[in-house]
């Protein structure tokens, strides 16, 4: 490469007065268009949305224009050349004569070339041929992706510099793929690569994490601390290696963003002004106004030189935003209460906002204070409008009094109100400063009441309180929030909540201190982050608005009952309340877009507001036929009028649903006494989850339903039901267990849904065996799984239980997982052959891998079996397949990397005979397909009840191969 490098002519690649332009449309859109610009020619078709022409400069410009008066998006490029264009030919001399004088190597891995849309021929001959029509035809990128992934290509890795993977993504979207850069400007090497390594694992990959981990120097003392290694010896010489000299085309093109660019990050930079100048009145600055963003305040202070003899530089007034961004924001901010996508645009103004703030501070000197928290305006109330009126004469408390065992301590501990009066009352300093924080201890200790708030139905006995999930409420977090806040501001009382999101479920198990946070923002309002686990902005007042809403009202004859009544939805465990949460006592109707009930004021802490949401969920279960499971995530606007009831008042519920979507529910509720409303949440806001029928029913009573489906033969199968992430660990979790789950989240990410498929198959399996013994009451978790040395899966029963043992086999494959389980024999000794299982897709191979997986005879049984039918051969070589694998399953060793020691000696319609060391198989198998809501698949399911005996006499396993079903077993095993 030297020698190449020393005779190449750099000069000779330039082609004067040709340029490149790309283009934001496929080639097939723009080749039409070249005949009218004489030159232009197809360099390259990269995407279906972009591709890139190459011609004499003037023609370009007019193609350029024309392209735009189409709308269509593109750019000349900063380099001047004519690669991959016949006009080239000239700039292939010093190149041609350098091509002779190196040699081309075997390579060890194919290397695809984007001329041919194929890899490169091993000819040497060929090779050069193909690199001289690189330089002079098309690079045919677009095809080259299609053409590698039809060959089994899915991971896409980009070595050098560019935007390649993104241009895989854009051609290969919508199918499964992996692309990515492993060299990127924005981290160091090592950090990418660990990335990739990453990446690669998630896919289901096995790198060599060790080759990414940078070994200590060898024999090196570590540096005194404080000590600055100095810096490495430079060479006495240099290399004397001097490539070719290239010029750069300096002359490229900027991306300018307007006049008006610095007002899109919320602030506008000034120039310093000499000492002792005075700044501009506002109203001198052409369009500034001061800022009334619905964000509350955050302009920042831009600081003048420093004062003479003064060691701080004097402040000068903040530089005012123009109107039309403040008024842009605002709405904006406005809209982010009932759109995800506004919510987060807004973010990511803010954090560019504050990171653009944060690098020019650094790089002039300014401080910048931190920013304020943001406020959003509450929103009309219903009614009349109303004006905050006097307190009452005598405040009632906050807190009734607790029940036995259900005392609610206050929080641990709380410093000071930042600035603080003689009599404690917070007085902060300004938006953003720290008025106070509370330690809350959150434990079933401190919150017994927890117990009845827990995700997952586990036995009675259970001894571990964590497998339970007890989950703090979210009204529970803005009450501790609500009390943090009067807690630093004695004699004020919360009257409103604003914004109120949840980011994480707050679990008390094991017992955590969470510290709350309280920082003023605004006149009376209060940015309060209860940890990482919620926020909210709280209003507070001397006393509570005097004059509330009007009370709701429906006209009867748009209501129709409920066919869920209050006492039923709790005893069907339609919402996961214990008895401390029940407060909804009465639905008295339900409209298309709204409900009424009664609910009674519990005693834990935000357990009222809980339960008028209780009453939103009575209506979700009640009119929709899907995504009944619905979380909280957030509260627009929460307005108290009037101090927290006694426990077990009674209020009238209505609740009016805003809008409902797949994925959200929006809704208001009131709560009113006696006709007077006493609080009112306007844009609570719901996440709906996908929850299949057959899932649904066995995570209310986990002890009596299966989730997988029984088979009349013996076995089980459980299909996928679950669309996000979130409903598949929560699943993991409530079947595993804290034991268990470590175990799940050890596996890849694509391999976890299998891995899970396969563990709730064997659980049903075996719970389905002890059903038909009597068993009652038998919960996924009070069975434990794992693998022995050589990877057979075992499952135990929970001591004490007497369950007994049973011998196992489970598979997994793509959205399937299947199980088998069989009573040991009393005196058996585990370890033994015993029952097999195993699933497999039908779809075509290569034939590379039939010929690893059959032996001859094999491939000829196969070929008599299938005849000239393409479909039946692949169907019949699946069959084989997994009866190798349920038979090596059963032997306790898989098919160990031979399969040729597993030899089908007979199939038929009946099932197959499997041979190996001396036994025989009777393996039975069946067809399934995937249900309507998953990709359509069919598999193979292979099983085996163990080996036939020696002597030849009736299988002392009770195999049957026409119907593989174990006689001892009740067909279908269905759950009594």
């Amino acid at each position: 490469m030297d020698e190449f490098l020393t005779m190449f002519d750099a000069g000779s690649v330039e082609v004067e007065g040709y340029v490149f332009a790309a283009v934001g449309a496929g080639a097939d859109r723009v080749t039409p268009l070249l005949g009218d610009f004489p030159g232009v020619v197809l360099s390259h078709d990269n995407a279906p949305a972009q591709s890139v022409v190459n011609g004499p400069e003037p023609q370009v410009d007019r193609l350029v224009e024309a392209l735009r008066t189409r709308n269509v998006l593109c750019q000349k490029l900063p380099f001047r050349s004519a690669f991959h264009t016949p006009a080239f030919a000239d700039g292939l001399r010093s190149i041609g004569a350098a091509l002779g004088r190196w040699k081309v190597h075997p390579t060890r891995m194919p290397v695809w070339s984007a001329t041919l849309a194929a890899p490169f021929p091993a000819d040497e001959e060929q090779v050069n041929r193909l690199f001289v029509r690189h330089m002079m035809e098309p690079v045919w990128f677009r095809q080259t992706v299609a053409a590698m992934y039809d060959a089994g290509v899915r991971v896409f890795l980009q070595v050098g510099a560019g935007q390649l993977a993104s241009l895989i993504g854009d051609n290969l979207r919508g199918r499964d793929h992996l692309a990515m850069p492993v060299n990127v400007a924005a981290r160091s090497g090592l950090n990418q690569l660990r990335r990739v390594a990453t990446a690669l694992w998630v896919e289901g990959g096995a790198p060599d994490l060790r080759a990414l981990d940078v070994p200590s120097p060898a024999g090196r003392p570590p540096s005194p601390a404080g000590q600055v290694a100095p810096p490495a010896a430079k060479p006495a010489g240099g290399t004397g290696r001097r490539g070719p000299v290239v010029r750069l085309d300096l002359g490229g093109p900027l991306v300018r963003l307007g006049a008006d660019a610095a007002g899109l990050l919320g602030f506008t930079a000034t120039s310093r002004m000499p000492d002792g100048a005075a700044p501009p009145p506002a109203a001198t600055t052409a369009g500034a106004t001061a800022r009334t963003s619905a964000a509350g305040p955050v302009a920042r202070p831009v600081t003048g030189a420093p004062a003479a003899g003064s060691g701080t530089p004097p402040a000068t007034p903040p530089v005012p935003e123009p109107a039309g961004n403040a008024a842009a924001l605002a709405a904006l901010h406005r809209l982010a209460g009932h759109s995800s996508a506004a919510a987060e645009l807004a973010a990511l103004l803010r954090d560019t906002a504050e990171g653009a703030a944060s690098v020019l501070s650094a790089a002039t000197g300014t401080p910048v204070r931190d920013r304020p928290a943001p406020t959003r305006p509450a929103p009309p109330p219903s009614g009349p409008p109303r004006t905050t009126g006097a307190p009452p004469a005598v405040p009632a408390p906050r807190t009734a009094p607790p029940g036995p065992g259900a005392a609610v301590p206050a929080p641990r501990a709380a410093t000071g109100p930042a600035g603080g009066s003689a009599g404690g009352t917070a007085r902060p300093g300004g938006t953003g400063e720290v008025v106070g924080r509370v330690v809350l201890r959150v434990s079933i200790e401190t919150m017994p009441y927890l117990l009845d708030h827990c995700f997952f139905v586990q036995p009675d006995d259970w001894p571990v309180v964590e497998d339970r999930w007890p989950v703090v409420p979210a009204t529970a977090l803005v009450q501790h929030m609500m009390d943090a806040t009067e807690q630093l501001l004695p004699g004020r009382r919360v009257v409103a909540v604003h914004e109120a999101r949840f980011n994480r479920w707050l679990i008390a198990e094991p017992g955590q201190d969470v510290e709350i946070i309280v920082k003023a923002a605004g006149p009376g309002r209060y940015a309060v982050n209860l940890g990482p686990y919620a926020r909210a902005t709280v209003e507070v007042a001397d006393g509570y608005p005097a004059d509330p809403p009007q009370v709701w009202w429906h006209d009867p004859a748009t209501e129709r009952p409920t066919t869920l009544p209050a006492d039923e939805m709790y005893a069907e465990r339609l919402m996961f309340h214990g008895p401390r949460f029940q407060g909804v006592t009465h639905i008295h109707a339900i409209g298309d877009m709204h409900v009424r009930g009664v609910v009674r004021a519990p005693e834990p802490p935000g357990a009222l507001l809980d339960n008028a949401l209780q009453v939103i969920g009575n209506w979700l279960i009640t009119t929709q036929p899907f995504r009944t499971v619905a979380l909280p995530v957030g509260l627009g606007h929460v307005r108290f009028f009037g101090p927290p009831p006694p426990v077990g008042r009674e209020f009238e519920c209505v609740a009016r649903v805003q809008s409902i979507a797949d994925g959200q529910l929006v809704a208001d509720t009131q709560l009113s006494y006696q006709g007077r409303v006493w609080a009112q949440i306007d844009g609570a806001v719901d996440r709906r989850f996908d929850s299949h029928p057959q899932a649904r029913v066995a995570e209310r009573f986990p002890e009596r339903y299966p989730m997988s489906l029984f088979q009349p033969e013996g076995w089980t199968m459980a299909f996928d039901c679950w669309t996000d992430l979130v409903t598949l660990g929560m699943a993991a979790r409530g079947i595993l267990g804290g034991a268990g789950y470590p175990d799940y989240e050890r596996q890849p990410a694509k391999l976890r849904k299998q891995w899970l498929l396969g563990r709730i198959a064997v659980k049903d399996a075996v719970r389905s065996r002890l059903w038909e013994d009597g068993h009652t009451d038998i919960y996924p978790i009070e069975l434990t799984v794992g693998n022995d040395g050589a990877g057979r899966p075992w499952v135990r029963g929970r001591p004490g239980r007497g369950l007994g043992d049973c011998d196992v086999s489970l598979a997994h494959c793509a959205e399937i997982g299947v199980a088998i389980a069989r009573r040991r024999v009393p005196g058996a000794a585990p370890g033994g052959p015993g029952v097999g299982i195993d699933v497999a897709e039908v779809t075509g191979h290569p034939e590379s891998t039939v010929g690893f997986a059959l032996t001859g005879a094999e491939s000829v049984l196969l070929a008599s079996l299938a005849g000239a039918d393409p479909d039946l051969r692949w169907l019949w070589f699946t069959r084989f397949w997994a009866a190798k694998e349920a038979a090596g399953k059963a032997e306790g060793t898989g098919l160990d990397g031979r399969p040729h020691r597993f030899v089908v000696r007979s199939a038929n319609a009946a099932g197959l005979a499997v041979d190996v060391d001396g036994r025989t198989y009777r393996v039975a198998y069946r067809e399934v397909g995937n249900p309507e809501h998953l990709p359509a698949r069919r598999y193979v399911v292979a099983w085996t009840w163990g080996p036939e005996p020696a002597t030849g006499s009736e299988s002392s396993t009770g195999a049957e191969p026409a119907t593989g079903s174990e006689p001892s077993a009740a067909p279908g095993g269905a759950v009594r």
